[in-house]
């Protein structure tokens, strides 16, 4: 079975996705979201909790475009 991995931003060493320190260097794994604070994978592009965008785009500074892009995507594939 497939296990997805994350790089540590400090070491670059391979840690399983879910993990909160890194395995090699103990540095956290965790991206803090700027809007609700909820803890999130380092990687993730949106929050988990109240999906916004962690890394603002230029002409979609709060993510709020993407986010309902993302929603609208998802109402088509269940038949919405």
């Amino acid at each position: 079975m497939y296990q997805s991995t994350i790089p540590c931003p400090k070491c670059g060493a391979q840690n399983l996705r879910g993990q909160w320190v890194c395995a090699h260097c103990g540095v956290t794994l965790l991206a803090y979201c700027p809007a609700c604070h909820a803890g999130n994978a380092s990687d993730s592009q949106f929050c988990h909790a109240c999906f916004s965008g962690k890394y603002p785009v230029a002409g979609d500074p709060t993510g709020k475009l993407a986010i309902e892009n993302l929603r609208r995507g998802a109402q088509r594939g269940a038949g919405g």
